[in-house]
């Protein structure tokens, strides 16, 4: 399922105005400091009015936002081109080699393994 909530979908509105930043900052402000609940569109609209998006809080209340998300989460790619299947997704490069790409979220040991994995892809190859 992907997420659809008003707070994921007014920053990137947001951004096409230069206040990305700014509305990103508020929705934390919010949430985490004044206790509201940034899923319920009224606050998220509320947000993106204080921030100065042009019609910001029309297009939260609209809901065209979370439809345009959810249409933009459906084609994300990682930079080498593979598919993102689940959040979150990582692509690891080292040098020349090909990306290795993985999703969800990994114990320590699971990450020093993956990154070993990546350096010794990186390395040359004997005799090269």
């Amino acid at each position: 399922r992907h997420l659809r909530s008003h707070a994921h979908a007014q920053p990137p509105q947001a951004g096409r105005h230069g206040l990305g930043d700014a509305v990103i900052g508020r929705l934390y402000r919010a949430c985490y400091e004044e206790g509201e609940n940034v899923s319920r569109k009224e606050v998220v609209a509320a947000v993106a009015r204080e921030a100065g998006v042009p019609n910001g809080d029309e297009y939260v209340l609209s809901g065209k936002g979370t439809d345009e998300l959810a249409a933009e989460l459906a084609n994300a790619a990682t930079s080498g081109g593979r598919r993102v299947r689940a959040a979150p997704t990582f692509e690891l490069r080292a040098g020349a080699s090909p990306a290795l790409a993985f999703s969800g979220a990994r114990e320590t040991d699971e990450w020093l393994s993956l990154l070993h994995e990546a350096a010794e892809a990186a390395k040359p190859s004997a005799g090269a």
